[in-house]
């Protein structure tokens, strides 16, 4: 797992026990809770590969898009 894959995962186990006032803390976390928050995490970085067209309208040149897709592609590794 991806330094980024996790750092994801514990922001959602974060985000769940902030909710829910109670829940299982990262460290404390099983296994396969681990492995479903790291699932979870992947996709939504999965899904921010493919910037918005206001992210490329923004960009200062054409290389941003290149650069911002090699970034998220090692963040999956």
């Amino acid at each position: 797992m991806s330094e980024m894959v996790e750092r994801a995962a514990i922001a959602i186990v974060d985000f769940i026990n902030a909710q829910d006032g109670y829940g299982t803390h990262w460290e404390d976390a099983s296994d396969d809770a681990k492995q479903d928050m790291c699932k979870m995490a992947r996709a939504v970085i999965e899904a921010m590969r493919k910037p918005t067209e206001a992210m490329i309208l923004n960009s200062t040149t054409k290389s941003c898009l290149s650069i911002w897709q090699s970034m998220i592609d090692e963040a999956l590794k």
